[in-house]
């Protein structure tokens, strides 16, 4: 019943928007299609709000004395396929794209019309009951009409984008061939929900620690990851530059959502930096604030490299929260580096330092007040938060053993307690890393300079040389 609820609401949809726009002009179409997909996507982040069981599919296994679900591979494939539409429809849509709408139409909406054939498969996990570190429950007729909406955006969208641009895939041109499935495997890997490698694999309590194997393989893969997309983009247009860009921080964004599946809380709100990082880089990136990046980029990113260097899992490799870990700091290191460097926006100067510390002291003034108040109130240890370090003593110390001094420097106020050297002292060191990377920009900038013209150089000696034009391009396009 629900799959012809989905599909004959969708045809509906489809002929009803086709009789009224087809004799309007395409830019009316086009506007139409923005807002269904905006729609489309608002629908997406309401579902990672709400209850499902899903991510307690853990391959069969015992974990903290409960027995997790065995794998549903079907499940996992469909909710894998399903994701993917997230990033690529709105990149489809407001971009004019021949590899995203191809992406669009021959990958999201077959995975569409999979999960609404399917659609019995996900809901048992959506109305579930049994577990209670769940996002928030709905009444059962609530929750069908909100996922039925929402596969019937997921159909519609691609399917009238294809209308309104006469859009088919090219099978005579063996450049669209191979750019669909050299894309895919990345734009996979990076929109894998963070749950499907436990319903895989599974994993076991013993937390990988910093600086073992997995760590530096971490580090390599999203170094390596962020250099090869820098080089494969950055002769390109700005267009293209600016979808990649934007493409990595839509899949950044849906999968910081992810977590509220398990329940929204305190400590998983965006004032810590790396989660607020989250908003802060797709809104600069989305309005194209500059000076608002610029902050983004300094601050930001010393941020990560800090919590990449000392990073701690409690659980193994492949659980729910060590992916969500690994996966959302190499985006938020990603998203910044590859926006400046592939020239989204202009250099850092010496301004941008200035409004780096102007941002920087707002947010940590802001995270300060905002902690202490939730900390003066806890009532159980489960509800403290730890901003920048600077309220869990123990935390602090064990991270940075030569400040324990500071413990001696102590202020209560009423159930307010405040640690003010120690709140200083991060504050400065945090300035200070922020103005050493600027540094380290500034001599990156120079390493690139000196690259280019090294590059224009050898291409002008070939051309001397053989007499005939070299394909290299010979200059940034901007």
């Amino acid at each position: 019943m629900y799959q012809a609820i989905t599909f004959i609401s969708s045809l509906i949809i489809i002929l009803l928007c086709w009789l009224l726009f087809r004799k309007r002009s395409k830019e009316s179409f086009s506007l139409l299609l923005k807002i269904l997909v905006v729609a489309f996507c608002a629908l997406g982040v309401v579902r990672l709000f709400l209850a499902d069981s899903f991510i307690y599919v853990i391959n069969g296994q015992w974990v903290d004395g409960k027995y997790n679900q065995n794998p549903d591979f079907l499940q996992s494939v469909l909710r894998w396929g399903y994701f993917v539409s997230y990033a690529v429809l709105p990149l489809a849509i407001f971009f004019e794209s021949r590899l995203m709408k191809n992406l669009a139409s021959y990958f999201c909406l077959p995975f569409a019309i999979l999960s609404a054939i399917f659609i019995d498969g996900f809901m048992p996990y959506f109305l579930t009951t049994s577990t209670s570190e769940l996002g928030y429950r709905l009444m059962p007729a609530i929750r069908y009409a909100l996922f039925i909406s929402e596969l019937v955006l997921a159909i519609v969208v691609p399917v009238l984008m294809q209308i309104n641009d006469k859009h088919v895939f090219n099978v005579k041109d063996k450049g669209e061939w191979l750019r669909f499935f050299i894309s895919l495997p990345f734009v996979l890997f990076i929109m894998m929900p963070v749950y499907i490698p436990q319903s895989f694999f599974g994993f076991n309590n013993n937390g990988p620690k910093a600086f073992e194997s997995w760590h530096w393989i971490w580090l390599a893969i999203t170094v390596v990851g962020i250099m090869a997309l820098y080089y494969i983009f950055r002769f390109k247009n700005k267009e293209q530059r600016y979808m990649v860009c934007l493409f990595l921080a839509l899949a950044l964004f849906y999968h910081y959502h992810t977590m509220y599946l398990k329940g929204v809380t305190i400590d998983r709100m965006p004032f810590q930096l790396c989660n607020a990082a989250v908003y802060m880089l797709l809104i600069g990136l989305i309005f194209k604030m500059e000076k608002f990046f610029h902050f983004c980029f300094i601050a930001n990113i010393v941020g990560t490299i800090i919590a990449m260097i000392l990073t701690n899992m409690s659980v193994g490799i492949s659980a729910f929260w060590s992916v969500h870990y690994l996966v959302q700091h190499s985006l938020i290191l990603a998203v910044p580096a590859l926006a400046m460097g592939l020239r989204i926006f202009g250099r850092v100067s010496k301004k941008s330092l200035l409004y780096a510390w102007i941002g920087f002291t707002i947010f940590f003034l802001t995270v300060f007040v905002i902690g202490t108040y939730i900390n003066g109130h806890a009532t159980n240890e489960a509800d403290r938060v730890n901003y920048f370090y600077m309220f869990d003593l123990k935390v602090a110390f064990e991270y940075v053993p030569f400040v324990t001094f500071t413990k001696n420097v102590h202020w209560t106020f009423g159930v307010y307690e405040v640690y003010p050297l120690l709140i200083t002292i991060v504050y400065v060191a945090y300035l200070i890393l922020c103005l050493a990377f600027f540094f380290v920009v500034k001599l990156l900038y120079k390493i690139e300079d000196d690259h280019l013209q090294l590059r224009l150089s050898s291409i002008d000696l070939y051309e001397k040389i053989s007499g005939k034009k070299s394909n290299r391009p010979k200059e940034f396009i901007d």
